[in-house]
């Protein structure tokens, strides 16, 4: 028995091929045509060729490209606490293989061959697709592929190393349609082909130049493509001896547990038996076998799309971006979700108003609650009352007017809230977090004259020089020294003779805008009411719900957390501060506060999970019946 084992320095996947038939022709015909050329020759050529033209063609292709940025491409895995996006990869991976569907196939084949173009840039064209749906939108994409690299006839037939890792940079445009995409995956294919002989390594030197920083190899690409036809030939004749290719045998079981890239996707075309499989192999630092199953069907349903023969999408009209990577029960989640019975057309009641309806109803029911703290909503409704009266008699806030808050989280910061919006003013909300020049800063563009605080924030506004601002209120101070003090009917009046409607601003939200600076995002008590309806119209949450605050006051989603739960009647459990980042602590109040409903980012809910896994006590969340998860992973 001899036994074949090539070095992948020496021989490219070509060459084996090559090999082959050499053997078979010396084995058979006792004969071998000895080349002139050697692959010793070719690398000296290769030393000496004039690669400025070359060059100049992949500075150009690859001209802005950030290569720093990590595809967001749903990773799953958390290392040692932190997103594997940020990890170096071990090298360890897995893979997962699929068959098409033999009608796509020959559909696939089909347009190939209308737009004279090779599969290659066919499934090149759908991977990139696959690439925007899957990124959320990313329209500069850079894929790599493995490359011949055998551009000269002459070296059609040696044994060597000759493939070569090439970037394909593609700006995709989303109103494009597939075949005006896949014609643009063509033409790039055509140059890259005819600039090809320049190394991977030389073109990562010209990034480096270009962006005056070291970049590792494997950086620019995460992720690579391929498209292989074989004959799937299993055993060589040799006249009195078979020779037999192992690795599509069942002798021997090769189990491949290495990635070099995050994840890669390869087509492979048996001519004889005339199917098309698909091996997804990725990096198991970044995935994991559920979440690269999910992805082929994501796959899977975009092929469909495009070439099923009963599919509606026309591949020469219709723009790539009405193109779906969702899967069927999602479709049905999102149909159930357009036909809930949700009335848009009438909303009178505002947001203070509505609060003392939830008081009227069940005065005695807990509608505030931090660790040890509480406060039933009459309590609540007395507080918001106490302190938006001062807000409007004493500090002068007006309707209309934008009155800021800086406070950590606590039942204090609940009370604030709804006392600007009982004054018919707009909640401002600032991050404790923030310098304290951002915070300033943020202040005086909005020309407030009025500003909440506790003791744990005063402090950062001391040294605040702003001509507009004439009163710093500390509510916990405030709280203190009126909860026992009753309201008179006259001032109680006062609030509901205020002149609100329905279409003021109840909030403004500071975002860090696409230039750096705060940009103000301004919401109505209106859509802010039809979105809260919402969410109780489908049943995400009920008055019979204990919701946690989790989300930071820089962002809109804790004004729905504190507010949407009050307005309709849900117990608000609030965290101590800092107590989002507390995974112990978060998990103890979850079990024991009963949470039923959650609002959390990916990456949060990932920790959790984890911690809980290896603490084997996943029961903590036994009681929530409704998890929302929204914001960047």
């Amino acid at each position: 028995m001899i036994l074949f084992n090539f070095h992948h320095i020496a021989f490219d996947g070509n060459s084996i091929d090559l090999f082959l038939d050499d053997l078979q022709l010396a084995y058979t015909k006792n004969h071998y045509e000895n080349l002139l050329l050697q692959y010793i020759d070719y690398s000296v050529q290769e030393r000496e060729l004039d690669t400025s033209a070359a060059e100049e063609y992949w500075k150009d292709l690859l001209n802005d490209y950030d290569a720093d940025k990590s595809l967001q491409l749903g990773y799953s895995n958390i290392v040692n606490g932190k997103s594997a996006t940020r990890q170096l990869r071990t090298g360890k991976g897995s893979s997962f293989q699929f068959q098409l569907d033999h009608d796509v196939i020959h559909h696939m084949f089909k347009h190939a061959n209308e737009a004279q173009t090779t599969m290659f840039q066919l499934g090149l064209t759908t991977y990139y697709l696959f690439l925007y749906k899957l990124t959320n939108g990313d329209v500069d994409l850079c894929v790599g592929s493995i490359h011949l690299n055998r551009y000269r006839y002459e070296l059609k037939n040696l044994i060597g190393m000759f493939a070569n890792t090439l970037p394909y940079r593609l700006r995709l445009d989303p109103t494009a349609p597939f075949y005006r995409t896949l014609l643009k995956v063509k033409q790039m294919s055509l140059e890259i082909f005819q600039n090809s002989y320049l190394p991977y390594q030389n073109i990562l030197q010209l990034i480096q130049k270009q962006q005056r920083h070291k970049l590792l190899l494997a950086l620019l690409i995460q992720t690579t493509f391929h498209f292989e036809s074989s004959s799937n030939q299993e055993f060589i004749d040799l006249d009195d001896a078979l020779l037999c290719q192992l690795k599509n045998t069942n002798l021997i079981s090769f189990t491949k547990n290495a990635s070099q890239f995050d994840l890669t996707i390869s087509m492979n075309h048996d001519i004889h038996r005339q199917s098309l499989s698909c091996l997804f192999e990725y990096s198991t630092d970044l995935f994991d076998e559920q979440t690269i199953k999910l992805m082929a069907e994501q796959y899977q349903i975009l092929l469909m799309q495009l070439f099923s023969p009963t599919s509606s999408f026309d591949l020469k009209t219709k723009p790539v971006y009405e193109l779906s990577i969702l899967l069927p029960y999602e479709m049905q989640f999102i149909n159930e979700l357009q036909r809930a019975d949700v009335d848009f057309r009438h909303r009178k009641q505002n947001i203070y108003e509505a609060f003392l309806q939830r008081v009227m109803e069940h005065p005695q029911k807990l509608a505030i609650i931090l660790d040890e703290q509480s406060l039933t909503y009459s309590e609540a409704l007395h507080c918001v009352q106490h302190l938006s009266i001062h807000l409007n008699q004493q500090c002068g806030v007006k309707h209309g007017q934008i009155v800021c808050q800086c406070v950590e989280r606590s039942v204090e910061m609940v009370i604030g809230i709804l006392a600007i919006l009982a004054c018919g003013s707009c909640y401002c909300p600032l991050n404790p977090n923030d310098p304290e020049l951002r915070l300033q800063s943020l202040v005086k563009s909005t020309e407030t004259s009025c500003l909440l605080v506790h003791s744990q924030t005063f402090k950062q506004f001391e040294n605040l020089n702003s001509q507009h601002i004439s009163n710093i209120v500390d509510v916990t101070e405030f709280i203190i020294t009126n909860f026992l003090q009753l309201c008179s009917n006259d001032q109680a009046d006062t609030l509901s003779n205020l002149d609100m409607s329905i279409q003021d601003f109840s909030f403004i939200i500071f975002t860090s805008g696409s230039t750096g600076a705060p940009k103000a995002i301004q919401i109505s008590q209106e859509n802010f009411m039809f979105y809260n309806d919402s969410y109780y119209s489908l049943k995400v949450w009920s008055q019979n719900d204990n919701i946690i605050q989790l989300a930071q006051s820089s962002y809109d989603v804790h004004i729905g957390e504190i507010v949407g739960s009050l307005i309709k009647g849900a117990s608000l459990i609030m965290l101590h501060v800092n107590g989002n980042l507390d995974m112990s602590y978060l998990s103890a109040v979850i079990q024991e506060k009963q949470i039923t409903s959650l609002e959390i980012v990916p990456m949060l809910a990932l920790l959790l999970g984890e911690f809980l896994e290896n603490l084997n006590q996943p029961h903590r969340l036994k009681s929530l019946r409704s998890i929302i998860f929204g914001g960047m992973s």
